[in-house]
């Protein structure tokens, strides 16, 4: 992994969105110009029972030559009166998670169980799929847990069984869900919902982040890693004979 020169300070920008359409369209089009350094977007919740939608964006800079603030915001659709930026220095800025890993640890909610899932969106699918998804998704349906939206270019992912969706744009929606009660049937729901989920991405043409909680069979396995999947096999054969790495995840045996 190459290393950078970190930035001396960030400034932090966010704003909120209502509309789901206009914050997605926003957030491609960040990434194609590229005036942010780094782009984020998350679902949360709008007091009223559904979800409103929190743009977040950094950009790097140095004491002297302060981002154009305008500049960054010019042709933006978020919710008026909702804008705001703070500026961090880059350690403030890397840490700012540290207090809610801390709240989180202090109530518990760190300690139950996280059957996460995370799917891969194509950006044209993306408002209708992700706006029935969280027509019907509650608050308590993630435990408290981050909703995320996070917009990627395709081009920019070049490991070749990393698979993600053919779209020149897609998106990471992310339910980074918390078990609460943290019971075996809670999770057992969970999981079955995750697997519905995936279900219906891949039938758009989507994929699946492999990291977090869906039940997997080969076949599924197979169709995430085609057209690569004898590829993918032949370097099981060749670099792990024995089968020592994933022996659990079903991948290569039924």
């Amino acid at each position: 992994m190459r290393l950078i020169d970190a930035p001396p300070h960030a400034r932090l920008y966010q704003a909120l969105y209502h509309d789901l359409a206009a914050f997605l369209a926003d957030l491609e089009s960040v990434i194609d110009d590229g005036r942010f350094d780094t782009v984020q977007g998350f679902a949360v919740p709008d007091g009223a029972g559904s979800w409103q939608f929190l743009w977040e964006t950094t950009k790097y800079f140095t004491p002297g030559a302060e981002p154009d603030d305008a500049t960054l915001w010019a042709g933006l659709a978020s919710t008026p009166g909702t804008a705001s930026t703070q500026d961090l220095t880059y350690f403030e800025y890397a840490s700012r998670l540290a207090p809610l890993v801390a709240l989180l640890r202090e109530t518990g909610i760190w300690f139950v169980p996280h059957p996460w899932v995370n799917l891969f969106v194509p950006a044209p699918q993306a408002p209708a799929f992700i706006g029935e998804v969280l027509a019907q998704l509650t608050v308590d349906d993630v435990g408290e847990g981050p909703v995320l939206l996070n917009p990627y270019t395709r081009d920019r992912f070049r490991t070749p069984f990393f698979r993600v969706p053919d779209s020149q744009h897609f998106f990471n929606f992310g339910l980074l869900r918390n078990a609460i009660p943290p019971t075996q049937e809670r999770v057992d729901a969970l999981i079955q919902a995750n697997r519905r989920l995936f279900e219906q991405v891949t039938a758009l043409g989507g994929k699946w982040y492999p990291i977090d909680a869906v039940p997997m069979r080969q076949e599924d396995w197979r169709h995430h890693f085609e057209p690569l999947w004898e590829a993918f096999v032949a370097a099981k054969q060749r670099f792990d004979p024995d089968h020592i790495f994933t022996p659990g995840q079903g991948i290569f045996e039924a």
